[in-house]
């Protein structure tokens, strides 16, 4: 139970660590990328969960997230849509 509240207590401490470097480079992060629904790694992470909860940020937030062993800090600068291309058949009806 101790080592539990430790390793939280060590996020929760880290965390307030980055919000306070970030807020002092007026919330600029270190590198841009651009993130598709579909994408299977983000850098070099392997985090499905991760890219599922980065496209659930509302614009212009700053968000920071713990995969694994990694703190990564997201901030959504722009969206869009790509166009999908649907085929399509009628379905039989009586």
């Amino acid at each position: 139970v101790f080592d539990q509240w430790l390793k939280q207590e060590q996020v929760i401490k880290t965390k307030e660590k980055v919000k306070k470097i970030i807020q002092s480079k007026n919330n600029n992060l270190s590198s841009k990328s651009t993130l598709k629904r579909d994408s299977k790694t983000l850098g070099n992470l392997k985090d499905q969960y991760l890219i599922k909860k980065i496209f659930e940020v509302d614009d212009k937030v700053l968000k920071l997230f713990v995969s694994g062993d990694n703190l990564i800090a997201v901030k959504v600068i722009k969206t869009r849509t790509d166009n999908y291309e649907f085929s399509s058949c009628k379905a039989w009806s009586k």
